[in-house]
């Protein structure tokens, strides 16, 4: 296709500086799943904003997810296994990651039997892929497992005693209170929509 502002050449380098915005939620170790609008240019994000058009998020973000590609793209964060040697740490393939992790555990199995492995997970990203780890541990004999969270701990059992098994209850309800009670949060940091 012809551009009359630079012809072909015009449109590549369009192309090459593409914005695209995505609409999406936030992924992290929170119940909001706030609604993003995330600025995508050359397939890299570089800004992210809350949705206005959310009904309960009404477009908020909290610090956490507006710095979130600052962590992604951060100059420190590890793309690819090392394994720590007497001289420091060394880069190896997934491959002899994979193999050295398979080594070990099965040398632990072996001696002191799989529930010698404690297995601790929090909510992370709250996703599916957050789970195969629980479904690798139980196909591999079952481990030890934490009693307990560190983080949401005291709010679950709060929430327990005062809604039974049912976690909560609409958030739209709120506006229907007299009294809120917030057991284990800090809703003015994160978590605002509790």
């Amino acid at each position: 296709m012809l551009n009359p502002l630079g012809g072909q050449r015009h449109n590549a380098l369009l192309r090459e500086h593409e914005m695209s915005i995505i609409r999406t939620t936030c992924t992290r170790d929170c119940p909001d799943t706030c609604a993003v609008v995330a600025h995508v240019e050359n397939g890299r994000v570089v800004k992210l904003e809350g949705d206005a058009a959310h009904p309960l998020t009404h477009g908020f973000l909290c610090k956490k997810t507006y710095q979130y590609p600052a962590r992604v793209y951060s100059s420190n964060r590890i793309l690819h296994p090392l394994k720590r040697t007497k001289g420091g740490w060394r880069r190896i393939t997934w491959d002899e990651a994979f193999d050295t992790l398979a080594e070990w555990l099965t040398t632990l199995k072996t001696q002191d039997g799989s529930l010698a492995v404690l297995h601790y997970q929090s909510a992370g990203s709250m996703g599916l892929l957050k789970v195969l780890n629980n479904r690798f541990f139980n196909l591999w004999g079952g481990v030890t497992e934490a009693v307990g969270s560190l983080c949401a701990g005291a709010g679950i059992a709060g929430q327990l005693k005062s809604y039974g098994s049912v976690r909560s209850h609409a958030p739209q309800d709120l506006l229907n209170s007299r009294t809120i009670l917030i057991w284990g949060r800090n809703p003015v940091v994160t978590n605002i929509h509790m």
